[in-house]
């Protein structure tokens, strides 16, 4: 593993950020920040009334009280501190850095009351919004810089919060709803169209003319020879993956690679994580509402999604497809004008779910659907570097550590903020990942 151990000065971190090329409207900035702090509100509100117990699901989550803490720390240590700021620091980065401490001792830390009340680190996290807004309204500087690098990176905890409320809500058994009111799929998916794409060249990544945000791993573009191929219209669907299922596709071993029939085996998985048969009938683990999190008929033309990346490559080797390279995607991703990607996406927290595939209106000029928002798509590969990576300045450990290992995953879910969804960006997760909102579409080499 490449390492990168050498701290920087905050001079040569100015120096840095300041060859970013930045352009954002300042009150549509207060405005992002506004939303990303009151939605953390709203959550952390929600996990405190009702005392979630995350020691439920230690191998698989954090403490949320932690998590919590954590958040606080990256906005003290690694923003503040950079912006030269005279806040009082309060989180104890042996405590709250997630390079230093392993989930097991995080849940140490939470037993022995080590860790900061909810109260204490709601104070402090008010505190400095208004500090925020206080410094965008009287600088102008590339030092915006750091407090979107804070404000994303509160973002993904969001996301993290979201399916960690979900996860623990199944520890609490609920109930199957069968008055659950759903449309009645009659058009359901069945077969998997295929569109083809032309051969082409792809700038991948981003250049440094950009006037966006981008994370390290994104950076320097480069050409990619695009050969042709077909890729699926659609994601795959529930109705399309419990064809798989059905026919023993969690029982046939010739199915999966070694090391996802071990995960398997290990997790007795007869199906997707939040899938439930019962009575003749399949049902799915979902958001309501926030509070409301039950089992409801399972909805067929709806993105199969908590699927690991080892589950997603069995469904191929069963159907003779493929998973998409991380190129083409970013090559279809890139078929938008401007930013047309982000136009009808499904990323509306109030809906707190997926949506079928057929009312999904993010189309891109080739007619394929839901590139952006829903879920987030599985790629082939593990993520690397592109050749030139140079590592971030400030948020030194977003990328590097997961090199070779991860894999990669695109386009954003429904609990995406339009803010850190584009063309170019590489999230990553393990490949046994299966509880986040993560699905696939498929693709062929051109004339199969």
């Amino acid at each position: 593993m490449i390492k990168y151990n050498n701290e920087l000065s905050k001079e040569v971190i100015r120096e840095r950020i300041k060859l970013r090329k930045w352009n954002i409207n300042k009150d549509q900035f207060i405005k992002e920040l506004i939303d990303t702090f009151n939605l953390t509100d709203i959550l952390y509100n929600y996990i405190a009334i009702n005392q979630f117990n995350s020691i439920q699901s230690k191998q698989l989550l954090n403490p949320l009280l932690w998590e919590y803490g954590h958040i606080l720390f990256f906005w003290e240590h690694l923003i503040f501190t950079n912006l030269n700021s005279i806040n009082i620091l309060i989180t104890n980065p042996d405590y709250y850095d997630s390079f230093k401490i392993s989930r097991v001792n995080r849940y140490r830390l939470q037993e022995d009351n080590k860790l900061l009340s909810y109260s204490a680190i709601k104070e402090k996290m008010d505190e400095n919004l208004k500090f925020i807004i206080e410094s965008i309204k009287e600088d102008t500087s590339s030092l915006f810089y750091l407090i979107r690098l804070g404000q994303l990176h509160q973002e993904m905890h969001i996301e993290s919060i979201l399916y960690s409320i979900q996860l623990l809500s199944l520890s609490l058994k609920p109930e199957i709803n069968r008055n659950f009111a759903v449309t009645l799929e009659t058009n359901i998916l069945k077969d998997i169209e295929m569109i083809e794409i032309k051969k082409g060249i792809l700038n991948q990544g981003v250049d440094n003319s950009t006037t966006q945000f981008y994370f390290d791993n994104e950076y320097p573009q480069f050409q990619v020879n695009i050969e042709k191929f077909k890729v699926s219209k659609y994601c795959i669907t529930n109705g399309m993956y419990l064809e798989f299922v059905l026919n023993q596709g969690y029982n046939t071993k010739d199915y999966w690679l070694e090391e996802g029939w071990n995960w398997l085996i290990k997790n007795a998985y007869m199906y997707p994580i939040y899938w439930k048969y019962e009575n003749n009938n399949w049902y799915q683990f979902q958001f309501i509402s926030l509070s409301i999190t039950q089992y409801i008929p399972l909805q067929m033309n709806c993105p199969v999604v908590n699927i690991s990346w080892y589950e997603a490559m069995a469904f191929c080797k069963w159907k003779g497809v493929r998973l998409l390279k991380e190129s083409e995607w970013e090559y279809i991703a890139k078929d938008y004008d401007n930013m047309m990607h982000l136009e009808n996406a499904n990323l509306d927290y109030s809906i707190r779910h997926t949506i079928s595939v057929l009312e999904d209106k993010n189309v891109n000029r080739n007619g394929i659907v839901g590139l952006f928002g829903n879920c987030w798509e599985w790629c082939l590969e593990p993520i690397y570097p592109y050749d030139g990576f140079i590592i971030d300045p400030v948020y030194r450990e977003m990328s590097y550590p997961y090199f070779g290992s991860k894999r990669i995953c695109r386009g954003g879910a429904w609990s995406t903020p339009s803010i850190l969804i584009t063309p170019t960006y590489r999230n990553a997760q393990a490949p046994d990942c299966n509880i986040q909102y993560i699905g696939f579409r498929v693709a062929m080499s051109w004339g199969k």
